[in-house]
């Protein structure tokens, strides 16, 4: 979910940095507010409710992409048989946020084979 932060120790700064917010703004603890971990949050899943919403079940949101996969595949000229593991999630999450957002760019960075014109094809897809 956080999209600019690159290491653990940004990350553990940035949750720390949450939890003190919400508790001195709103009185209330992390563990009471928030149910389950990793956040994610995606407009796609319901096309009914055009708005961000929190997935609660990671299942569902694996199905979802899984259809979307399907669709893709079914249409394209080159099927991709990807494994939609949680981290591939999220990393398409994010991409679609992106790609929904006006100007909205993104470099992916990684090693070669690591999936990522795979995931941002996926991700472009789910975006429209």
């Amino acid at each position: 979910m956080w999209d600019r932060l690159i290491n653990e120790e940004d990350n553990a700064w940035f949750n720390e940095l949450l939890r003190e917010k919400l508790q001195e703004h709103f009185k209330k603890q992390w563990s009471a507010v928030i149910k389950q971990e990793p956040l994610i949050f995606i407009d796609f899943a319901d096309s009914k409710a055009p708005y961000y919403q929190q997935v609660v079940d990671y299942e569902q949101l694996n199905d979802v992409l899984k259809n979307r996969l399907m669709d893709y595949n079914s249409m394209a000229k080159r099927s991709m048989e990807l494994v939609l593991f949680m981290a591939a999630a999220q990393h398409i999450c994010r991409i679609v946020r992106v790609l929904k957002t006006p100007l909205g760019n993104s470099l992916l960075v990684g090693v070669g084979g690591s999936g990522r014109k795979s995931l941002a094809s996926l991700a472009t897809f789910v975006a429209e």
